[in-house]
């Protein structure tokens, strides 16, 4: 077995970045039929991933998203961050 467990129930299959060019591309693979919430601490500019992934496209800016996750199907994700402030993150937190 390879990657990281999450305390989600999946498994982290590929983590990679780029933060000059601020993209991130992330595949899980669940263990269970299960909805996620990701969250990018610079924001979410633009997203894409596997079909049948996104619950529903967030909009620009946004620092969320959520995901569908279907048992055992390894879901790919790209991300085009934000240029927020990762304190912004703490601030949406805890409001």
């Amino acid at each position: 077995m390879n990657g990281m467990l999450l305390r989600t129930f999946a498994r982290l299959d590929k983590l990679a970045w780029d933060m000059d060019a601020r993209t991130v591309d992330v595949t899980v693979t669940s263990a269970r039929k299960q909805d996620l919430t990701l969250i990018a601490r610079h924001g979410i500019e633009a997203l894409s991933a596997s079909p049948g992934a996104l619950v529903s496209k967030p909009e620009s800016g946004k620092s969320a998203c959520d995901l569908h996750l279907e048992e055992g199907k390894p879901v790919k994700v790209h991300l085009k961050l934000g240029r927020h402030s990762p304190l912004d993150w703490v601030n949406w937190v805890n409001s």
